[in-house]
């Protein structure tokens, strides 16, 4: 007898050789003697008793060699003898009354491993073994028979069509998958010794019945199990500021910085350098550029880069994956998401930037329906813990607009702002974009107050812009969350007495304000007690269509002398202009003031120089030019 209790002379097992099966297979003396396991100790071989049924005689037995380093020279780990069938193992007609739970495994080992873990198994001989009258086998006791085949795409395939022979005649079979995520072959006999046979029972009594309808695409889950499979906090990107598996907007009015702040937000992250402030986890960034040109975004992110310290012609920027305006994309076709999805995957990317939204989509931005296709097209990106992060404009600005949150600022459905997660919303840019106040909003966490961030730096560039060389930093600076008081900054302006179109105005200094165009126009069209607009820009020496804007005391000083020159002339009667209620001046029977040169009128040294002034009174023209009132 051996220390194990079996008789040495009928199986042919040594102490040794039991311990060693059991920490390579983890099988177990009770199921070895069960099954009726035999062992040649000099060529390492398990014999596996070949019965066509329980109740026949053994014909034969297969040699399984369990020990990988005894394989040598194309040995088969399997092998029967010539002319015998190998058959299912053991057959089910020997199994014991009062069983309810059978396992079809693939394969006489895996059998032998689930025997060793105390649950009642039948072996399927391989994927290609079954044949049509074995599922009649499984018919006549009320068993709850369970396919657990390995994992891959063979396993799985022979899995669904042992499964089907079987409901066909009524049999209660149910498949488990025992990793959906594995396609490596990976078998019972690694999840029991992996996990061990209390979670294969559990994954066992929540397992449905089979069916050939296509399996519901979700299922809810009792509160225990979501509570513990949920995670405790967030996977911060940036700490406190940008989550893992959120879908992040980046939006702002055009032409006010988006562009700058996603690519700052890519290189702090592909780098793990702070962002304004902010602590990040370095992770792969996949930046999708669907608009500007090459030359830009190398002179951007070299700048960019510089300013934290990072060399972009080092190593140091491989995290760094750009995708310069692939084609197709259309992120509205399940195809691209497909695309997107596995690009990210194959440079394990934690944050995908799209910059912008309108370029990466042939959809209606008003219409919901159609933005829930590009949402979720989005969605694997998600369910994979990877950021998305989309550049997005504002709608433009009117007093509706100037109400609501900064996130409902954006162009498009109310469906996308639903859909945000967080929100980095530039509010306020000045300085050609190197000022800006970003609005921070967030579905899960408490979001910070507006940042303020300024973009330092000198490029040497043509008007100034940066170059590749150039050291461009993202900085905090709160003064730029202030807000700005247009009303004085535009009276400052205007104290000139150069009046301006609204593209003047808005120009950097010291040409304008630097400030956005809507923003501009609400205030010059919705304050007449301080500003006025021409309807005829002819009257102060621009062109007729011009329509510029000047301040009340500007509108006031052109009527004096206009009156001043009409009682000088004496032709017409004087005539006070009128103020409409948009707050443009208009006035009837007025004269118009000739342009050009006529009457030798002197230029004008300011900054409208090619501008012919008009004619003042002590500037009367010769006697024989004729006006026209």
């Amino acid at each position: 007898m051996t220390a194990f209790g079996f008789g040495a002379d009928r199986f042919g097992w040594t102490d040794d050789a039991l311990a060693a099966i059991r920490r390579l297979r983890g099988w177990t003396e009770p199921a070895i003697e069960r099954l009726e396991l035999t062992y040649d100790p000099r060529s390492g071989a398990v014999g596996i008793p070949i019965r066509e049924l329980a109740d026949e005689v053994e014909v034969g037995r297969l040699a399984y060699i369990p020990w990988p380093e005894r394989r040598g020279n194309g040995r088969p780990k399997m092998q029967g003898p010539a002319g015998v069938a190998r058959q299912l193992f053991p057959p089910p007609e020997s199994l014991a009354e009062g069983v309810v739970d059978v396992l079809l495994v693939e394969g006489e080992p895996d059998s032998i491993a689930a025997w060793s873990a105390g649950l009642v198994a039948v072996g399927v001989p391989g994927t290609a073994g079954w044949q049509a009258g074995y599922a009649a086998r499984f018919r006549g006791p009320r068993w709850r028979v369970h396919v657990v085949f390995d994992c891959d795409e063979s396993g799985r395939r022979a899995a669904r069509e042992v499964a089907v022979s079987l409901l066909e005649l009524g049999v209660d079979v149910r498949v488990v998958d025992l990793d959906p995520a594995r396609s490596d072959g990976y078998d019972l006999t690694d999840f029991l010794l992996e996990r061990g046979p209390g979670e294969l029972r559990g994954r066992m009594a929540a397992d449905e019945l089979f069916s050939t309808e296509p399996p519901p695409p979700w299922r809810s889950v009792i509160w225990p199990t979501f509570r513990d499979e949920a995670p405790e906090g967030h996977r911060w990107l940036v700490e406190g500021l940008l989550p893992a598996g959120a879908l992040g907007f980046v939006a702002g009015p055009p032409k006010k910085g988006k562009t700058w702040l996603g690519i700052g937000v890519a290189l702090a992250l592909a780098t793990g350098r702070p962002l304004v402030g902010y602590t990040t986890n370095a992770v792969d960034v996949l930046y999708v550029a669907l608009e500007g040109s090459r030359t830009g975004l190398r002179a951007r992110i070299g700048a960019l880069a510089r300013g934290l310290g990072v060399n972009p012609d080092s190593g140091e920027l491989d995290r760094l994956h750009m995708l310069y305006r692939p084609r197709p994309f259309d992120l509205v076709e399940f195809a691209t998401a497909d695309w997107l999805a596995d690009e990210a995957e194959r440079v394990d990317a934690g944050l995908v930037i799209v910059d912008v939204l309108r370029a990466a989509a042939r959809f209606r931005e008003n219409d919901a329906e159609d933005f829930a296709r590009v949402r979720d097209s989005l969605e694997p990106l998600l369910v994979a813990d990877r950021t998305a992060l989309l550049l997005h404009h504002f709608g433009k600005l009117n007093e509706t607009q100037k109400e609501r949150s900064p996130g409902e600022r954006m162009a498009g459905t109310g469906a996308m702002y639903g859909a945000l997660d967080v929100g980095l919303l530039i509010t306020s840019s000045s300085d050609g974009a190197r000022r800006m106040r970003v609005d921070v909003e967030a579905r899960d966490f408490a979001a910070p107050d507006a940042i303020g961030v300024v973009i330092l730096g000198n490029g040497t560039g043509e008007h100034g812009g940066f170059t590749y060389v150039d050291t461009a930093t993202l900085a905090v600076d709160e003064s730029a969350t202030e807000e700005r008081d247009l009303v004085l900054e535009l009276e400052a302006l205007f104290a000139d007495g150069e009046w301006r179109t609204l593209n003047e105005a808005k120009a950097k200094p010291p040409t304008g304000i630097g400030a956005n165009k809507d923003e501009l126009r609400a205030v010059l069209d919705g304050t007449p007690a301080r500003f006025v607009r021409l309807d005829d820009g002819a009257r102060v020496g621009r062109a007729k269509q011009a329509k510029p804007y000047g301040t009340v005391a500007m509108r006031a000083a052109l009527a004096d002398e206009q009156i001043e020159l009409e009682n000088w002339l004496g032709d017409a009667e004087p005539v006070e202009p009128v103020l409409t209620s948009s707050g443009h001046e208009s006035r009837t029977g007025s004269l118009a003031p000739p342009t050009g040169d006529s009457g030798g009128a002197s230029q004008s040294s300011s900054p409208h120089s090619d501008r012919p002034e008009p004619v003042r009174p002590s500037q009367a023209p010769p006697e024989d030019d004729v006006w026209t009132f």
